[in-house]
Protein backbone atom coordinates (compact mmCIF):
# COMPACT_ATOMS: atom_id res chain seq x y z
CA UNK A 1 0.00 0.00 0.00
CA UNK A 2 2.80 2.41 0.82
CA UNK A 3 4.39 1.86 -2.59
CA UNK A 4 1.07 2.46 -4.37
CA UNK A 5 0.44 5.59 -2.32
CA UNK A 6 3.89 6.93 -3.19
CA UNK A 7 3.35 6.14 -6.87
CA UNK A 8 0.03 7.99 -6.70
CA UNK A 9 1.75 11.03 -5.20
CA UNK A 10 3.87 11.44 -8.35
CA UNK A 11 1.52 9.98 -10.97
CA UNK A 12 -0.96 12.44 -12.41
CA UNK A 13 -2.09 10.23 -15.26
CA UNK A 14 -1.76 6.64 -16.42
CA UNK A 15 -0.27 3.80 -14.38
CA UNK A 16 0.30 0.28 -15.70
CA UNK A 17 0.87 -2.30 -12.99
CA UNK A 18 1.94 -5.92 -13.41
CA UNK A 19 1.92 -8.33 -10.50
CA UNK A 20 1.73 -11.98 -9.61
CA UNK A 21 -1.52 -13.20 -8.07
CA UNK A 22 -2.96 -16.33 -6.60
CA UNK A 23 -4.50 -18.64 -9.19
CA UNK A 24 -7.51 -17.11 -10.94
CA UNK A 25 -9.85 -17.78 -13.85
CA UNK A 26 -8.74 -14.73 -15.93
CA UNK A 27 -11.90 -12.75 -15.19
CA UNK A 28 -11.99 -9.53 -13.16
CA UNK A 29 -14.71 -10.68 -10.76
CA UNK A 30 -15.31 -8.94 -7.45
CA UNK A 31 -17.82 -8.99 -4.63
CA UNK A 32 -20.34 -6.15 -4.35
CA UNK A 33 -18.56 -3.12 -2.89
CA UNK A 34 -21.49 -2.35 -0.57
CA UNK A 35 -21.09 -5.79 0.99
CA UNK A 36 -17.37 -5.20 1.51
CA UNK A 37 -17.97 -1.79 3.08
CA UNK A 38 -19.99 -3.45 5.83
CA UNK A 39 -17.51 -6.22 6.69
CA UNK A 40 -17.38 -7.41 10.27
CA UNK A 41 -15.07 -10.04 11.76
CA UNK A 42 -18.00 -12.50 11.75
CA UNK A 43 -19.09 -11.71 8.17
CA UNK A 44 -19.54 -14.86 6.09
CA UNK A 45 -18.21 -13.13 2.97
CA UNK A 46 -14.73 -13.09 4.57
CA UNK A 47 -14.54 -16.74 3.46
CA UNK A 48 -15.74 -16.08 -0.11
CA UNK A 49 -13.06 -16.80 -2.76
CA UNK A 50 -13.63 -13.33 -4.28
CA UNK A 51 -13.04 -11.50 -1.00
CA UNK A 52 -9.90 -9.33 -1.40
CA UNK A 53 -7.12 -11.26 0.31
CA UNK A 54 -3.41 -11.93 0.33
CA UNK A 55 -1.36 -15.01 1.14
CA UNK A 56 1.68 -14.58 3.37
CA UNK A 57 4.83 -16.33 2.15
CA UNK A 58 7.14 -17.46 4.93
CA UNK A 59 10.63 -17.99 3.55
CA UNK A 60 10.63 -17.56 -0.22
CA UNK A 61 8.36 -17.98 -3.21
CA UNK A 62 10.36 -20.15 -5.56
CA UNK A 63 13.80 -18.70 -5.07
CA UNK A 64 12.61 -15.13 -4.43
CA UNK A 65 13.08 -14.25 -0.78
CA UNK A 66 11.78 -10.69 -1.36
CA UNK A 67 8.22 -11.83 -2.10
CA UNK A 68 6.27 -11.77 1.17
CA UNK A 69 2.66 -11.57 -0.03
CA UNK A 70 0.67 -12.83 -3.02
CA UNK A 71 -2.69 -11.07 -3.55
CA UNK A 72 -5.75 -12.40 -5.29
CA UNK A 73 -7.05 -10.23 -8.20
CA UNK A 74 -9.80 -8.57 -6.09
CA UNK A 75 -7.13 -7.50 -3.57
CA UNK A 76 -5.01 -5.98 -6.35
CA UNK A 77 -8.04 -4.04 -7.60
CA UNK A 78 -9.02 -2.89 -4.10
CA UNK A 79 -5.50 -1.70 -3.29
CA UNK A 80 -5.28 0.25 -6.54
CA UNK A 81 -8.63 1.96 -5.89
CA UNK A 82 -7.75 2.66 -2.25
CA UNK A 83 -4.53 4.32 -3.40
CA UNK A 84 -6.42 6.86 -5.52
CA UNK A 85 -6.56 5.26 -8.96
CA UNK A 86 -9.49 4.27 -11.19
CA UNK A 87 -9.09 0.99 -13.03
CA UNK A 88 -9.69 1.23 -16.77
CA UNK A 89 -8.55 -2.20 -18.02
CA UNK A 90 -7.31 -5.51 -16.69
CA UNK A 91 -5.56 -8.36 -18.45
CA UNK A 92 -4.62 -11.84 -17.28
CA UNK A 93 -1.75 -13.27 -19.38
CA UNK A 94 -1.49 -16.35 -17.15
CA UNK A 95 -3.45 -17.94 -14.28
CA UNK A 96 -0.97 -16.35 -11.82
CA UNK A 97 -0.44 -12.87 -13.27
CA UNK A 98 -2.37 -9.65 -13.75
CA UNK A 99 -1.88 -6.37 -15.62
CA UNK A 100 -3.89 -3.30 -14.65
CA UNK A 101 -4.23 -0.02 -16.50
CA UNK A 102 -5.39 2.70 -14.12
CA UNK A 103 -5.56 6.48 -14.00
CA UNK A 104 -5.16 8.79 -11.05
CA UNK A 105 -8.35 10.36 -9.75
Amino acid sequence: MLALERIRSVCSGLMILQTITTKHNSIAEELDGRLLAETQLQSSHLEHPLFPSMRFIEGSLGSDSTCWFVPNPPAVAAMIRTSGFRIEKTAFPSPYEMFVQAVSV
